[in-house]
């Protein structure tokens, strides 16, 4: 399907079978971005059914754009989209914003790599950074505040979150290996 002059950067697709992608608009026939942030959502056969541009994104190195190198997620009833410059936005599957959230402060200079995860209960799980072990963080979204992820010791010491598999946090903990937890278990 062709969706150019949208850019998608980064896909995830909803329990329903809509896809929906994040990326830049460009001028039909040029590099340059028309619309910088850009949520769309499709059918299952590649109908647009709605297009949101998202306004008041932190830049990321002088860069307005911050869709390349961010990460689309869906859960049960909402999308949410990490973006490169570390703002957390979730939007409902109608495409209306409803929740912004910064990273933690930990992360917030570029340095996260720990990966991202959101559960199909809408958890959204944070790795760590470059400079230690993962040490998850979890969104606490009636306070805005990150807290720590009561985990075992396996998978705050892995090299990273890869996201969910339903209710089933997938990591990997060493190269070459993938781990599973049962997020219902550990996290409440």
């Amino acid at each position: 399907m062709r969706v150019w002059p949208f850019c998608p950067y980064a896909v995830a697709v909803a329990p329903d079978g809509t896809v929906w992608a994040a990326g830049p608009v460009k001028h039909e026939d040029s590099k340059v971005d028309f619309h910088a942030n850009v949520v769309r959502h499709y059918s299952p056969l590649g109908q647009l059914l709605a297009t949101t541009t998202v306004r008041g994104v932190r830049r990321f190195n002088g860069l307005a754009a911050v869709a390349n190198g961010s990460t689309l997620m869906v859960s049960k009833d909402r999308v949410g989209w990490l973006t490169h410059a570390c703002d957390y936005i979730e939007f409902s599957f109608d495409g209306t914003e409803v929740g912004r959230y910064a990273c933690p402060a930990t992360l917030a200079d570029g340095q996260f790599v720990g990966g991202v995860g959101l559960s199909l209960s809408n958890d959204l799980v944070i790795g760590g950074s470059r400079s230690g072990p993962l040490s998850p963080l979890m969104l606490d979204r009636l306070t805005h505040n990150w807290v720590p992820v009561p985990a075992p010791a396996d998978i705050k010491n892995a090299h990273g979150i890869l996201g969910f598999d339903g209710l089933t946090l997938v990591t990997y903990p060493e190269p070459g290996k993938l781990g599973r937890l049962k997020w219902a278990e550990a996290a409440h």
